[in-house]
């Protein structure tokens, strides 16, 4: 497994909902543009393809994200 990092430097994302953010249409704040649904598709992207993805919580600076991706030796 090769292991990735994608960090945010912005608001960041309270405690209280790190374990609904992968949720469809979960938003942090209604009054920002977007329709929650980006990291839902991110976490079934990464694991179609064999990986996890998670929130760092030790993280305070910001957000993020960690995920893992599979690797196979060429033949």
């Amino acid at each position: 497994m090769v292991q990735f990092s994608v960090t945010d430097t912005g608001c960041g994302i309270p405690e209280e909902k790190q374990e609904k953010i992968f949720q469809r249409f979960e938003k942090l704040n209604e009054f920002v543009q977007g329709t929650g649904l980006g990291l839902s598709i991110c976490q079934l992207i990464v694991r179609r393809l064999g990986g996890e993805i998670r929130i760092d919580k030790d993280y305070h600076d910001g957000a993020r994200f960690v995920f893992t991706h599979p690797v196979t030796e060429p033949e």
